[in-house]
This record gives C-alpha cells, structure tokens and sequence, in this order.
C-alpha cells in the first residue's frame, strides 16, 4: 500500500510495522512539539532511512489533493495533533489511531485519565478521519487491563502501543472490510487535558491518592512543594503508618530519596528535580 503517516513518536512502532511489512510510505508529516514531553526523533530517524520526506506542519487541503492525484492508499494520523482536513478524501483511506475505547476518553492525553480515576481497562480505536477531533467511525478496538495498583503511565503507554501495532496490522491487511463494517460513536465522553492542579501533589491527601497521580504522570511529571520550592515528581513508592509530622514535611534525605510525610503516611520520593520552568524564578 501507498501510506502517508502523520505523527510523532509515541505511536512510532506503527511506521517501524508498515516499514518492515514493505508498505510503501510517501511521506511523513510530524510534530517537533516539546522535547521534553514527546518527541520525533525516532520516527524522523525511520523517514531517512527510507528516504521518504518529512514536513513539520499541519496537512493542508493542498496537500490532500495530491494525495488523491498520486493515488495514495491510505493516510494514518497517530499521535498527530493537527486537524487533518478530511473533505478532499475520497480514495484515500483516512484513519486516526486513538489511545482510548472510544467514544469514552476523547480527547488529545486520555492516557493519565485511565489511572486518575482507578478505571480495570484502556484500550486503543481506530477510526475513520472525521471533521470533528476522535469522532470518526470505528474501525477497530482493542481492550486490555488496567492494573489499578500498581500501573503507572509508561507501561500504560506500552501497552496501547502494543495494542495500536496489533490493530493497525489487522487494518492494512483488510482495509475495505473494515471500513464498510464501521460503526457509528454515539454519546461519549471528552476528557481534556488534566490541569495544573489535577498534576499537583496535595500532601494533606491519602498516600493512595498521591501514589495515584505520581503513577498517572510518570515520567511526563506531577508536581508539588517540598520547602518552600516547586519540584517535579516522576516515580515513588508510598505506604501508609501513623505520625505525628506535619503533611508536606520532609521527613528523611539521602543521596538518592527524599521522605515527605501526607495524610496517613509516607511517599518516598525515588525521581524528582526542582520544576526547570520555576528556576530562576524562586
């Protein structure tokens, strides 16, 4: 198959099975956004090797005729913020992979939502392009579990990516049954970006609810103040015992942890640094 690919790294396994499946990728559209979130390298590392161009734009309607007039199979956006204008798509199969059971978790970030609200299981859609964000038809889905102790947001991450590859594979081997067979989204839900406050660690909570948000946020961070500072946390181990500390004291350093009492015990702090966006600030 003809494919353009549209997206950045966190769905990159997706272009490396098209790759090595010998589908032929025209052209990648990507996103540098912040590196310190996410990132393109790999999957503009994986467009040089084949020697296929990269754009770092949105996808115009421009760019939609041509992929009708060169007769392009199908278009994927995976991980790819842009709104893709889908009017100008008649042969091209346009779909959107999308890191939730849709139309429940609609939205650009589902993923911390799944482990905030103790949900059993995530999953992975794929839909058709529509002119509306996550509210295509649905192609394929896939379930998988939720371990509502212990999950944190990159093994979460791994296995939608997983779950994406699997799903994609099955697509690409038969585009048309699906795309005939697809079912409409009714009702839903949006779940937005979480805020800064859904990110920050409140001390005076349970350490199960702390130990809830850390997991949620990985290694893309919660936060809190220790000290008087603003710090980043991205893992830590809790348990619950009486004290008689205050709740956001620390506790205990060493060279490598930091002890912070809360509510109904302890959070040792395994990963942390202070907020790079509030030094120089304090």
């Amino acid at each position: 198959m003809k494919i353009v690919y549209c997206g950045f790294d966190f769905f990159s396994n997706c272009l490396s099975s098209l790759v090595a499946a010998k589908h032929e990728i025209v052209e990648v559209f990507s996103y540098k956004g912040n590196s310190r979130y996410n990132s393109c390298l790999d999957v503009v590392g994986q467009s040089e090797h084949i020697g296929c161009p990269v754009y770092f734009r949105p996808v115009n309607s421009q760019d939609i005729a041509r992929f009708e007039s060169i007769k392009v199979d199908l278009l994927i956006a995976a991980a790819y913020p842009y709104k893709i204008p889908v009017e100008g798509l008649k042969a091209v199969y346009g779909v959107n992979i999308h890191p939730s059971l849709l139309p429940q978790g609609r939205g650009c970030w589902p993923l911390p939502h799944f482990i905030l609200r103790g949900l059993s299981h995530a999953g992975v859609t794929i839909h058709k392009l529509a002119d509306r964000f996550d509210a295509g038809d649905i192609l394929l889905q896939e379930s998988f579990e939720v371990d509502t102790v212990r999950e944190t947001m990159e093994s979460l991450s791994m296995k939608a990516r997983l779950s994406a590859q699997r799903l994609l594979d099955r697509f690409v081997a038969s585009p048309g049954k699906f795309w005939t067979a697809a079912t409409q989204q009714i009702g839903g839900e949006y779940w937005g970006l979480p805020t800064t406050a859904e990110q920050t660690v409140d001390w005076n909570q349970s350490v199960e609810l702390i130990d809830r948000m850390i997991r949620a946020f990985g290694k893309c961070d919660s936060m809190g103040l220790l000290d008087g500072k603003q710090w980043v946390f991205k893992d830590a181990t809790v348990w619950k015992e009486k004290h008689t500390f205050s709740c956001g004291e620390v506790v205990l350093r060493s060279s490598r942890e930091i002890l912070v009492a809360a509510k109904d015990g302890f959070v040792c702090l395994r990963f942390y640094e202070l907020d790079p966006d509030c030094i120089g600030k304090l």
